[in-house]
């Protein structure tokens, strides 16, 4: 049964994939920048060092945000021969990092604002919709969570203030989860780069290593990693608007 009213639903996945759009933009260029500088042009090469929406878009990733609540980006192509010489192996591994920074980084900078703008209560929307927020499952949900959200909004009078508030927080969700997402991924992927330097048995079995085991790692571990991306954002936001004075 239907819990919520079309517009609603409509309206606020239409502000979420607004967000998303933002977040996959800027991440992807500056991932594509951090590896440039770091030594490694495929990415700039392939078209990804851009602002163009469209070049960072990836449908299955977005499907699986809507549906499932974690999602992803289009990857970011690394070449682990481009990194030589002295360093090399801590440039590719910042390389491989660089996602993760980051999103964290713009979660902060979004969850900043939002404590600027609307006070600390936010972060109990925050959390709230990080393990709730499920945009196609929740219109046939009994649970009713685009109407919760919506009831948490509401002291906001201020239609502009009541889709900045949205906006941002759903900045600060998506990048969360892109960060926890990108740890676990990127992490395999830096595994088997290592793995295949060293000569490692188990790189015979790569393929299935880096399709399974983020799978498995994701299913255990993520609420712990998504409990621990929040408390890092809260922390740092919190302590940039301790000292603006906030």
């Amino acid at each position: 049964m239907i819990n919520l009213s079309l517009t609603e639903f409509f309206f606020s996945t239409l502000l979420f994939l607004f967000a998303y759009m933002i977040t996959h933009t800027i991440s992807g260029c500056l991932q594509s920048f951090t590896t440039y500088l770091l030594g490694d042009p495929t990415a700039r090469e392939e078209g990804f060092l851009s602002l163009n929406p469209l070049v960072h878009f990836d449908p299955f990733g977005v499907f699986a945000l809507l549906v499932f609540g974690i999602g992803w980006f289009q990857t970011v192509p690394i070449d682990p021969s481009s990194f030589r010489g002295r360093g090399a192996h801590a440039r590719l591994f910042a390389a491989y990092s660089a996602e993760a920074v980051i999103s964290i980084c713009l979660a902060i900078g979004a969850l900043f604002l939002c404590v600027c703008s609307f006070g600390f209560r936010l972060s109990d929307l925050l959390v709230f919709k990080i393990f709730t927020y499920r945009p196609l499952l929740s219109l046939f949900s009994s649970s009713g969570a685009h109407f919760n959200m919506a009831a948490l909004f509401s002291e906001y009078k201020s239609p502009i203030s009541i889709v900045t508030a949205f906006l941002l927080v759903s900045l600060v969700y998506l990048n969360i989860i892109i960060a926890t997402v990108s740890v676990i991924y990127n992490g395999f992927r830096y595994m088997l780069v290592i793995g295949a330097e060293k000569g490692y048995g188990y790189m015979e079995y790569a393929d299935y290593v880096t399709f399974f085991g983020p799978i498995i790692v994701l299913f255990l571990f993520i609420d712990q990693l998504v409990v621990y991306f929040i408390g890092l954002t809260q922390s740092a936001a919190y302590y940039m608007a301790s000292v603006c004075g906030v």
